[in-house]
């Protein structure tokens, strides 16, 4: 998810994460697609890129120049249990957390709030609530919840800063056209969170 303001901090990754122009890669991409979407930028913000595969940043280009946006910042993407469990501490402790990971996470997954919640009332240590919420993840994850903790390997998920994008609104009309068309791709509109974006997840081939 996105909550950052400063485009300066942005960190680039053209065609290959690092951000190294590879010309090659550009060559194979135009020969693929039969056009060239070079032009087309997959950026990251304080992320590992190498987690989105060419496969899903080649899907992100064909939506961006169909949709003309000529940058997708990519905000967020896999991560490990603890990191989860981070993330959901860290929003359950703010003024009013509690109500806002209740909206922002399905109900199946509330049992990891409910721990939160149980255990802050109890006074335990920051350490000691985090891994009871990293247990509970753990045992959420086999269930099919919790998409950014599955292994990036077999599905890429991620989310895409709506606020970034120049054609927010067209990005997410043409790829829900390609959802439509296209198994093993799912598109979310989380734009009624309060970090603002789209939930993007891409079985790989």
């Amino acid at each position: 998810m996105d909550n950052w303001l400063e485009d300066e901090n942005v960190t680039e990754f053209v065609l290959l994460s690092g951000g190294v122009y590879d010309g090659e890669n550009e060559r194979k991409e135009k020969k693929d697609t039969g056009e060239d979407l070079s032009e087309i930028q997959v950026v990251g913000k304080d992320i590992d890129i190498s987690l989105v595969s060419e496969y899903s940043r080649n899907i992100l280009r064909r939506i961006g120049k169909d949709s003309n946006n000529p940058v997708i910042t990519i905000t967020d993407i896999a991560r490990t249990p603890p990191d989860q469990a981070r993330e959901m501490y860290k929003m359950c402790n703010q003024k009013d957390g509690i109500s806002k990971a209740r909206q922002t996470y399905k109900l199946q997954v509330h049992s990891v709030i409910d721990i939160y919640e149980n255990l802050n009332r109890q006074n335990k240590s920051e350490n000691e609530i985090k891994n009871a919420m990293e247990q509970e993840i753990r045992r959420l994850i086999p269930k099919g919840y919790f998409q950014h903790c599955q292994d990036y390997k077999v599905k890429n998920t991620f989310d895409v800063s709506v606020w970034r994008l120049k054609n927010s609104a067209n990005f997410f009309k043409v790829a829900r056209q390609y959802e439509n068309t296209h198994q093993g791709f799912k598109i979310i509109d989380e734009r009624r969170n309060a970090e603002k974006c789209y939930h993007i997840e891409i079985t790989q081939p």
